[in-house]
């Protein structure tokens, strides 16, 4: 207990994720048995930086372990801003997808 009256706890945080998954992964079986439906998770990459490739691909493990439905679209890195913005569009339009992650940083996109 600090001078506040405050106590600190010590969180074991893999503990403490796999609870959470575990939850997060019978709420979708629960919803795909209830209703037929299941999350999808839309990722927009745009150029070939390795960094961000290997962070796409810890969140599509993460979403195939939990029973989330993933799809990605990669973009060139000479890509154009409308080209970025179409795709994220196309996806916003999806009514199947129900959340969209653009990975950054992006790479400096052309304004056409």
């Amino acid at each position: 207990t600090d001078d506040n009256g405050h106590s600190a706890a010590i969180l074991e945080g893999k503990a403490i994720a796999k609870q959470i998954k575990l939850k997060v992964a019978d709420e979708i079986s629960r919803m795909k048995g209830e209703i037929g439906k299941f999350p999808k998770l839309a990722v927009v990459l745009v150029g070939d930086r390795r960094d961000s490739h290997t962070f796409i691909h810890i969140k599509l493990k993460a979403c195939e372990k939990v029973g989330i439905e993933t799809v990605v679209s990669e973009l060139p890195e000479n890509c154009t801003e409308n080209e970025l913005l179409d795709v994220v569009s196309s996806f916003n339009d999806d009514k199947d997808v129900h959340g969209i992650v653009v990975q950054l940083p992006l790479p400096q996109v052309r304004n056409i």
